[in-house]
């Protein structure tokens, strides 16, 4: 039977989206493959803050089920230009009907877009033109789609007659069943898999970042794991430091805090008491960063005068939180076994004074000035050898 003048044009056009489509995804794969050693690359895109691909691609979101986001963005137009190859070229049912298959992936399509773009226009606070191209390329296959499995009315009826005839074929049935079934189980591993952040700094020691609060960008090239006491002078000396590497470094560094307190009574490894709120800031910074207000409230937190229950509880009413949730959340086992986790990470890598940086793998303790962090954060991005006193991260049992 042959096809409809609509469905045709319908899957012809579709085929001409979805070759846009795979330059586009192609070219978002460069810059996601270019940005992660080197974040500032001057694409044609990156324009400013607000408008910027290279933002985009360090973000999480750039990343679904462990993959790159553009190579998904392939195989899906792959996949269009396939459906719409099949339902113009066959004659025979139910290869015929390919084009219908079109419809629910744009609409599929259409869905992440529009979740994609409500993560950058809220979450990030940008635009990626090229991904603004891509929400116009896979609208514009829906409208192709519609047409490519007209009439509309019908669709059911062919999805009714396929499964039947699939029916009369028990082995091709179960070869179907099965694969879904597969490919169901893939995707539950693949995505709780990619929900863990894990870092190997040396091989046989893996820190579980998946829980930790995080400054900068997911895809970051450099990962600084900072283990410190809100108490600790030191700590709050470096601070700024921190800070201003943020400011200087945009989209090269990403920060992950982990709690070590100073204080016997969370923290197993010390003996005497050095400071005596530790715990109680440390039980704080992990409820506002279960509440969302991290970065606010431990900006807060490293500035403030007063670490008692009363001063912390005010810097939450500061920073918009319900006092009596924070307070509970506080006290709750689950706060206390996150900074106990944190603490046995410290251990792993031989943290024995706070603050201690592990960067990219590479540890550094203490206090030092902006100049020198900047000359580590320099030598990571030019690839050349670590400063001499960065300090070796010893194997478990190693002497």
């Amino acid at each position: 039977m042959e096809l409809s003048r609509k469905r045709r044009n319908g899957q012809i056009g579709a085929l001409i989206l979805a070759g846009a489509g795979l330059l586009l995804s192609a070219e978002l794969l460069r810059i996601h493959i270019t940005v992660g050693t080197d974040p500032g690359h001057a694409f044609s895109c990156q324009i400013s803050q607000q408008i910027s691909c290279n933002a985009v691609a360090l973000s999480r979101q750039a990343v679904l089920l462990d993959v790159p986001v553009p190579v998904w963005g392939i195989l899906t137009y792959l996949l269009f230009g396939t459906l719409a190859i099949v339902g113009l070229k066959s004659k025979s049912f139910p290869a015929q009907n390919a084009g219908d298959y079109l419809l629910p992936l744009a609409a599929w399509s259409v869905a992440y877009s529009a979740y994609l773009a409500y993560v950058a226009a809220f979450v990030l606070k940008t635009l990626c033109l090229f991904c603004a191209g891509l929400y116009a390329v896979n609208l514009g296959l829906l409208i192709a789609a519609a047409f490519a499995a007209a009439p509309l009315r019908g669709f059911g009826a062919r999805r009714r007659e396929e499964f039947a005839r699939l029916r009369r074929d028990p082995t091709m049935m179960g070869i179907l069943a099965g694969g879904l079934v597969l490919a169901l189980a893939a995707a539950v591993v693949l995505y709780y898999r990619s929900q863990r952040l894990i870092l190997t700094p040396v091989p046989g020691i893996s820190l579980d970042l998946s829980g930790d609060p995080m400054i900068g960008p997911y895809r970051a090239p450099i990962t600084i794991v900072e283990f410190s006491d809100f108490e600790c002078p030191a700590c709050r000396n470096m601070h700024p430091n921190i800070q201003a590497l943020l400011g200087l470094y945009p989209g090269a560094i990403r920060i992950i805090h982990k709690n070590f307190p100073l204080s016997p009574e969370c923290n197993p490894n010390v003996k005497f008491q050095i400071h005596e709120h530790a715990c109680a800031a440390a039980a704080a910074a992990e409820c506002a960063f279960k509440m969302g207000k991290f970065e606010a409230y431990s900006s807060a937190l490293w500035v403030s005068k007063d670490l008692s229950l009363t001063g912390l509880l005010i810097l939450a009413r500061d920073n918009g939180l319900d006092t009596a949730a924070f307070q509970e959340c506080m006290n709750s086992d689950d706060t206390r076994r996150k900074i106990l986790a944190d603490v046995e990470a410290g251990a792993k890598v031989e943290v024995t004074a706070t603050p201690t940086f592990i960067v990219n793998g590479y540890k550094f303790s203490g206090y030092e000035e902006l100049p020198y962090c900047r000359k580590i954060i320099d030598t990571f991005l030019s690839g050349k050898k670590l400063p001499p006193d960065a300090q070796p991260i010893e194997l478990p049992g190693k002497n």
